[in-house]
């Protein structure tokens, strides 16, 4: 997994309960916020303000969840 965030441009981040929860998930967001790769936080399960990872509390999340609309999420 290191590799391929190394060789990244972006990374995408899927921001749902189960993945702010997860220690490998946790790494992987870590890992690319420390090699400086740009990150795209998509939201397809809603979580509390509170549980948000630290670094994706700047950036501007992309919502895509049940009652999201897909189209406009996707920038169409």
């Amino acid at each position: 997994l290191g590799g391929l965030i190394a060789a990244a441009d972006t990374v995408v981040f899927v921001i749902s309960p189960d993945s702010v929860a997860s220690t490998v998930c946790a790494w992987e967001l870590d890992e690319s916020a420390r090699l400086g790769k740009r990150l795209i936080p998509v939201v397809v399960r809603r979580i509390s303000d509170a549980d948000a990872p630290p670094a994706l509390g700047r950036l501007n999340w992309v919502f895509c969840t049940e009652s999201d609309d897909k189209d406009a999420a996707r920038g169409a």
